[in-house]
């Protein structure tokens, strides 16, 4: 059995990993249904403007990934799919400051902060440069 540090809020944990595995759920559930059916929610900024959101390729990312096609994954979206590890980290690194919130994370607060800030800007460029150049 796997024993939790004295300082992880254990009743924390336990939403946390309830949330997760809910969203991993639904993730799986729209896989599924995108499979069965072919539908996919439609980007609102595509629909109405025409152009690429920096998000665009998103769900077809995860649906090539689920097939094995990394080539194609990183053709529906090469921002995310080269920064989903940073992302991981990113998400890894709040939950743990959400789980041991008896801690000093002041620092590691604002690195987080700053590194989420500097991947929103890069992102919008992303958004920005993938309409103009193709």
């Amino acid at each position: 059995m796997i024993r939790l540090p004295e300082v992880i809020d254990k009743d924390r944990l336990k939403i946390r990993v309830r949330v997760w595995v809910t969203v991993l759920l639904l993730g799986i559930a729209y896989l599924i249904w995108l499979r069965i059916t072919g539908l996919g929610i439609p980007c609102p900024i595509r629909s109405i403007t025409g152009w690429l959101c920096p998000g665009c390729g998103i769900t077809t990312l995860f649906v090539r990934l689920f097939q094995g096609d990394i080539k194609g994954a990183f053709d529906a979206n090469p921002f995310i799919f080269c920064t989903g590890p940073l992302l991981i980290a990113i998400l890894m690194t709040n939950e743990y400051i959400v789980l041991t919130p008896s801690r000093d994370h002041k620092r590691l607060k604002l690195i987080l902060e700053i590194v989420c800030i500097v991947y929103v800007i890069a992102l919008i460029v992303f958004g920005i440069l993938r309409n103009v150049i193709s």
